[in-house]
C-alpha cells in the first residue's frame, strides 16, 4: 500500500528483500474459515440477546443437542483456525527474522566458509549467512513452490540477495534435498530451516543423509523446524552426527538442531 500511494505521488520506495507469507494458502484459508465459524456461533449469541435476557438464559439451557455441539464445535475450531492463521501471519512478518538471526549468530562464521542452505526458499536463512561472509559463498538449493510460501522462485532469491547486497556471495540451484548435486565434504556449514516436515519420514532420512554427506569432517549442522524435532535429532545421530543436541531459539514452536560432522 506504501508503494502504491509513494508511487501515486511520484515519490521513490527503497525496495528491501520480500521473503514472502509462509504457506499461503492455508494461513489465508484458516483466516477465513476462523472468520465464518465466528459469525455462526455470533448470530446465534446475538439471537439470543434479542429475545431478552430471560429468554437466552433459559433458551441456553433448553438448546436442542445436536445444535449445542454444532456451536461448540465451531466455536473450539474458530479458535484453532485464528491461531494457526495467526501464528503463520506472524512468523511470516516477525517469528521467522528472530529465528533467522539467532540461528545465523549460532554459526560463529568467521567468513570464509562454504555454506549450505537445504530448502532456502525465498533466500531469508541464506541471504542471513552471506550477510556474514567475506571470501565464503552461501550456496542455496530448491524445489520452489509458491503454495510453501509467497513469490517463492530462484529469481525472488537472486532479487533479494541483490537488495541485500549480497549477490556476489550466493549462488541458488534448482536441487532436490534428497539428492543434492555436490561433491562430499564440500561444505563446511549446512542449515535447514521448516523444510524436512515437508517430507514424509523416509524421505526426511535421506534428505538428512544428503546433508550430512555434504558437509565436511568438523563441519555444523543445523535444522530448524516446528514439527518431529524428537526424531529429527535421533535420526542426525544415528545418520552420523555428534555432539547432536537441541539447542532452544527462546521463540515460540521453533526447535533447532545443532549438530557436528
Amino acid at each position: 500500500m506504501l508503494r502504491l500511494i509513494a508511487k501515486l505521488h511520484g515519490i521513490g520506495v527503497e525496495e528491501t528483500p520480500d521473503y514472502g507469507l509462509d504457506v499461503p494458502k492455508l494461513a489465508k484459508g484458516t483466516a477465513v474459515f476462523g472468520v465464518l465459524s465466528s459469525a455462526v456461533v455470533i448470530a446465534h449469541v446475538v439471537g439470543f440477546i434479542s429475545t431478552g435476557m430471560f429468554l437466552t438464559l433459559r433458551s441456553l439451557t433448553d438448546l436442542p443437542l445436536g445444535e449445542l455441539i454444532m456451536l461448540t464445535a465451531l466455536s473450539v475450531l474458530a479458535i484453532l483456525a485464528f491461531l494457526v492463521s495467526g501464528f503463520i501471519f506472524w512468523s511470516s512478518k516477525r517469528g521467522k527474522f528472530h529465528m533467522r538471526d539467532r540461528v545465523i549468530a549460532g554459526l560463529n562464521l568467521r567468513g570464509d566458509e562454504q555454506v549450505l542452505d537445504v530448502g532456502c526458499g525465498n533466500g531469508l536463512l541464506l541471504i542471513g549467512a552471506a550477510q556474514k561472509l567475506t571470501t565464503g559463498t552461501a550456496v542455496g538449493v530448491d524445489i520452489w513452490n509458491e503454495n510453501l510460501e509467497s513469490h517463492n522462485s530462484q529469481d525472488a532469491v537472486l532479487q533479494n540477495a541483490r537488495l541485500a547486497g549480497v549477490a556476489n556471495h550466493v549462488e541458488v540451484h534448482n536441487a532436490d534435498a534428497r539428492e543434492l548435486p555436490f561433491e562430499d565434504a564440500s561444505f563446511d556449514v549446512v542449515t535447514s530451516s521448516l523444510m524436512l516436515h515437508h517430507l514424509n519420514q523416509a524421505d526426511q532420512e535421506t534428505a538428512v543423509q544428503q546433508m550430512l554427506r555434504v558437509l565436511k569432517s568438523g563441519g555444523k549442522l543445523v535444522i530448524v523446524e516446528v514439527a518431529f524435532a524428537a526424531r529429527l535429532q535421533k535420526l542426525v545421530g544415528e545418520l552420523g552426527g555428534t555432539a547432536v543436541q537441541r539447542v532452544p531459539l527462546g521463540l515460540p514452536v521453533y526447535k533447532q538442531i545443532v549438530a557436528t560432522k
